[in-house]
């Protein structure tokens, strides 16, 4: 795989196996019973709701880290995008 493909493949399974996790958070507090929103909002409505809202718009950051332009501000971002042409620049050299 070679060591930068490696980096990046690491990198982008980071980020996957944390979209997932927040993303199933975000299931188990706010998506699957609406009895228990209800529970939530009657408990703390301010803390649960700002919960609801950090977590969606953290999930959906992520997407557009992962799908997003090349770099911002000197970070690697799109990183399916750049596994996708490391792969085809590793396969080429071989």
């Amino acid at each position: 795989m070679g060591q930068e493909l490696g980096e990046v493949f690491t990198e982008l399974s980071n980020q996957l196996t944390w979209q997932f996790w927040r993303w199933s958070q975000f299931e188990k507090l706010f998506g699957s019973d609406e009895s228990q929103v209800t529970v939530l909002n009657s408990t703390a409505p301010m803390f649960f709701g700002t919960a609801q809202d950090l977590l969606w718009l953290d999930t959906l950051l992520g997407i557009s880290r992962l799908a997003g332009p090349a770099s911002t501000g000197g970070c690697m971002q799109r990183l399916l995008y750049y596994l996708s042409e490391s792969a085809k620049a590793g396969a080429s050299q071989k």
